[in-house]
């Protein structure tokens, strides 16, 4: 059988593998992917080592099905890869040796991935035609994006000073990236789009993608990190408006000589990861039933606030009324959240 070249890591590298699955439609925006996530890869993609009779268990069982394989004629691991206990590119009587000694003598676990399903982290010639038992919700899925990076780099060499960040409650939290080893993984030639995304996300700040943390590769300095992420889930960081305070004072009779007059102020930030342009924002009897207010804010960089106070005025008594504010009214940005946009403040008219 073949056996895998020497690769070159960096030691305690943290490396980051770009998986791309072939998709009948475009890649969709991260919030769409989390309620409906990508169709599960090929099975091969995804699969646990040792687990050489491929039932999701690890046990004496393994380690009999690959002697039985190599010795006696035995039916073939379903997924060739599952028997490479030691990770050597190669299938011989050192995995199931190397399998006993982990489950009976307290030897070393296999190579990763292991626990965990995850992919094989090192190119070797070994295929893995059947493995189900990996579907796309057993690995532990987080959002992830790049939030530093300090050197330049291209795809296929070493970059430096990255820092990933979990963006889950619950999550790894911030992962920090000192040797980035960027390798492209595609089950069949990657399209213009899709090496765009996967090359975006690692050399652009601000695109999100999710992905899994996997113990590995094996160094001579020990065993780094890698961050799987699904190239499929990365999208182009968008803005994201809303109206994050809208309040409204007493209503007083008018010094212009008739009606009433309202103090408003409005706050609008952009909570997304890009700037947003020139929006308007306008204030709306609720059911967008007449225009009371709007101006322009010219752009919002990520986490800006704008915060507008003004005077309406109302020619007559409307009694109790709900004002909206909308921001964004004419759809000029195209965001990540559509949904949260508007504020309401409901006021009262004085008695006649």
């Amino acid at each position: 059988m073949p056996k895998r070249g020497p690769t070159q890591h960096a030691p305690w590298a943290v490396t980051v593998l770009l998986l791309a699955f072939t998709l009948d439609a475009p890649a969709q925006d991260l919030p769409d992917l989390i309620k409906n996530p990508p169709p599960p890869p090929r099975p091969s993609d995804f699969f646990l080592r040792g687990d050489s009779n491929a039932d999701h268990n690890l046990e004496l069982a393994d380690a009999i099905h690959s002697l039985s394989y190599l010795f006696t004629g035995g039916p073939q691991p379903p997924c060739l890869k599952t028997a490479d206990t030691n990770d050597d590119g190669l299938i011989d009587i050192t995995d199931p040796i190397a399998l006993l000694q982990f489950l009976f003598v307290g030897g070393p676990s296999p190579h990763s991935p292991f626990a965990d399903c995850g992919v094989d982290l090192v190119e070797d010639g070994l295929g893995c035609a059947v493995y189900s038992f990996c579907p796309l919700e057993s690995l532990h899925l987080h959002k992830f994006k790049v939030i530093d990076r300090r050197f330049d780099c291209v795809p296929e060499t070493f970059c430096n000073q990255f820092l990933a960040k979990s963006l889950d409650p619950g999550g790894p939290g911030d992962i920090p990236i000192t040797d980035l080893d960027v390798r492209f993984f595609f089950d069949s030639p990657p399209t213009a789009e899709e090496e765009a995304q996967t090359v975006a996300f690692v050399l652009a700040p601000n695109r999100e993608a999710l992905g899994f943390l996997q113990a590995g590769p094996v160094t001579p300095s020990g065993v780094g990190t890698t961050l799987v992420v699904l190239s499929t889930s990365i999208f182009i960081a968008k803005p994201d408006l809303m109206v994050s305070s809208f309040t409204g004072g007493r209503i007083t009779p008018s010094a212009l000589g008739g009606g009433f007059d309202l103090e408003i102020s409005i706050e609008v930030r952009n909570r997304g990861a890009m700037p947003t342009g020139a929006f308007t924002v306008a204030v709306v009897r609720e059911l967008y039933r007449g225009t009371f207010l709007s101006y322009t804010v010219e752009s919002l960089d990520p986490d800006e606030t704008n915060v507008h106070s003004a005077t309406i005025h109302f020619p007559q008594n409307l009694g109790t009324l709900t004002l909206r504010a909308v921001a964004d009214y004419h759809d000029d940005v195209r965001e990540s959240d559509e949904e949260n946009n508007a504020n309401e403040v409901t006021v009262q008219f004085p008695r006649s």
